[in-house]
């Protein structure tokens, strides 16, 4: 559970780093070295985005599949991971997390409070200063952008950055994967109606989690 939370948070700080345009996203990139057309189109196309999904490939992982969903103006995301026969449920809305099995039932997630002017965990995960853009690059016959990052996560690596190469559609200026040698994350499912994310009825008192 731990290396799936793990790849979940990669996801998220993944999904976020283009483009969170909530975040002043552009400025960020622009000041760190991203050429400011492309941040700002980034950015730009983002803003205008409802929903997302992000599918998480863990190399070497077999019998797995995890997929988050992203509905930014609501401020929601819904974590599915399918490993073996069982399937775990999580979603995050409204500064409060929920689980559960299998289809059971609901169950609060105890989550830590976040400190008034805290960073967000995006950017406390991510530094905006180690983005270098990339040449294009040919996927399956189409060119696309592209640009590596390094981000940090405290529970993993404390002291060492991790780096990803990611690319974005030079149409859309949408993100399109990232990926290095341990995990891929795929973006897919832009604006798709089926990307619907609702509250859970809990059954029972908050666990830890």
């Amino acid at each position: 559970m731990r290396r799936f939370s793990a790849m979940i948070a990669l996801a998220c700080v993944l999904a976020a780093a283009p483009a969170a345009a909530q975040e002043d996203r552009a400025s960020l990139l622009t000041a760190a070295g991203l050429p400011a057309p492309v941040a700002e189109k980034i950015g730009a196309a983002m803003a205008k985005v409802t929903s997302y999904r992000v599918r998480v490939n863990v190399t070497g992982s077999s019998g797995m599949d995890n997929t988050l969903t992203v509905l930014p103006a609501q401020k929601r995301s819904k974590v599915v991971e399918s490993s073996w026969g069982i399937v775990t449920e999580m979603i995050f809305a409204d500064g409060r997390g929920y689980r559960r099995v299998n289809d059971g039932d609901w169950h609060v997630l105890d989550l830590p409070p976040r400190a008034p002017g805290a960073p967000s965990p995006a950017k406390a995960f991510l530094d905006m200063t180690k983005i270098t853009p990339l040449s294009d690059r040919v996927e399956n016959g189409v060119t696309v952008g592209a640009y590596q990052m390094e981000m940090r996560f405290p529970a993993i690596t404390p002291t060492e950055s991790v780096a990803f190469t990611c690319t974005y559609d030079k149409t859309t200026y949408l993100p399109r994967a990232c990926a290095n040698n341990t995990s891929t994350q795929t973006f897919e499912g832009w604006n798709d109606p089926a990307n619907v994310i609702d509250i859970p009825v809990v059954a029972a008192a908050p666990i830890s989690h």
